[in-house]
Order: C-alpha cells, then sequence, then structure tokens
C-alpha cells in the first residue's frame, strides 16, 4: 500500500522541480531582455526629462561629459571612459521627424559615431574605420516612414532605426590630453557635428 503513495510523491516532487525549472528559465529571459531597456529608459530620463539630472540636455542634443575637457581619473560619471577620446552622447527621438546627424571630414585621427536602439541594438556603425574619412550626413528614420527622403543621401546613409528613441555616442580621438590646442581642435570637430531634425 505505501508503494504507490512513494512514487505518487516522487511523480508529485519531479513535476515540480519541472516547473521550478521552468519558472527559472523564464525568469533568466525575462531578465536578460528587460534589463536593457529598463537602463536605456534610465539613460533616456536622465538625458531628456531629468532637468536637475548631471547629463540633462534635452532631446536630439548631444552632452559633453567633463564639458568637452578630458577625462581624468576623478570623473566617476561612467564606469570605464576612454581618457584619449572626447564623447558626445544623447538621446534621439524620431516620433514627429526623422534626424540628421551631419559629421565633418576628418582624416588625421579616429572617430566614430553609433547608434543603439533600446534592445541593444545598433543600426549604425560609422565612422573612419567603418566608411571613410569625408564629412558625412546621416538620415535616420522609422522603419516605417513614408515621407520623402531627400535624393542627397546616398543610400548607405539612410538608416533606418528600428525603434522610436536610440542613443547616440560620439567619438573623437584626442592625441594629447594636455595640449590645449588638441582640446580646442577636438572640441571644434565636436561643435562641427550636428543633430537635426529633417523638417528643419
Amino acid at each position: 500500500m505505501t508503494r504507490p503513495v512513494v512514487a505518487d510523491r516522487e511523480s508529485e516532487r519531479s513535476q515540480e522541480s519541472e516547473i521550478d525549472s521552468g519558472v527559472v528559465s523564464i525568469a533568466e529571459d525575462a531578465y536578460r531582455y528587460g534589463l536593457q531597456q529598463v537602463i536605456f529608459y534610465v539613460t533616456r530620463f536622465n538625458y531628456t526629462q531629468k532637468e536637475d539630472s548631471d547629463v540633462f540636455v534635452g532631446v536630439n542634443r548631444l552632452y559633453y561629459p567633463n564639458d568637452g575637457r578630458p577625462i581624468t581619473a576623478d570623473f566617476t560619471a561612467v564606469v570605464t571612459p576612454n581618457a584619449t577620446t572626447l564623447y558626445g552622447q544623447g538621446v534621439l527621438d524620431l516620433q514627429d521627424d526623422p534626424i540628421v546627424i551631419e559629421m565633418p571630414e576628418v582624416t588625421d585621427r579616429y572617430f566614430s559615431l553609433e547608434l543603439m536602439t533600446q534592445y541593444g541594438i545598433f543600426p549604425l556603425y560609422a565612422g573612419n574605420q567603418f566608411n571613410g574619412t569625408d564629412a558625412r550626413s546621416y538620415l535616420i528614420l522609422l522603419d516605417d516612414y513614408e515621407g520623402e527622403i531627400p535624393g542627397d543621401f546616398p543610400a548607405t546613409d539612410v538608416v533606418h532605426a528600428g525603434t522610436k528613441t536610440l542613443l547616440t555616442i560620439v567619438r573623437y580621438a584626442l592625441r594629447d590630453p594636455t595640449d590645449e590646442s588638441e582640446i580646442a581642435y577636438v572640441n571644434d570637430l565636436q561643435e562641427q557635428t550636428t543633430i537635426t531634425p529633417l523638417s528643419e
């Protein structure tokens, strides 16, 4: 009489174990999927809405960490910044209008432009190591955009975003962080890097 009861209990434990492992697997997948988006939304909030944030700059504008000055060891806003690069970061909003990012010609140093969706997907990597050193304009638009695209944008410079908001990062190499003329030169490149709604 006791053997069927023991077998039933073992069967129940086995089913509970399968359910537990299924729940754990779903929770792990949800965490991996959701964490990126939580971090993205917190970043977007700090850059575009929280006016007392150290990085607040508004929508479709670039924020320059450390006021465009070289990053030193006491800079803690980013965990592992590159001290030989000056950064610009911002959040693009494509809900009302496509965005045009313009970058100057840069022939003497590393530079890059990256766009990242809320899902951690990069629809654009651009820069001297990817597509040369000429000045370029990038048209960033939603996947379902139905408006006209100006004819002066090469197909390679039309980027379908995938999401309505994007994090953008611009980097220019800094050869000597103690040379004020070098810093001024890179700051000028940053000034020439613009974000403009297409309608404007």
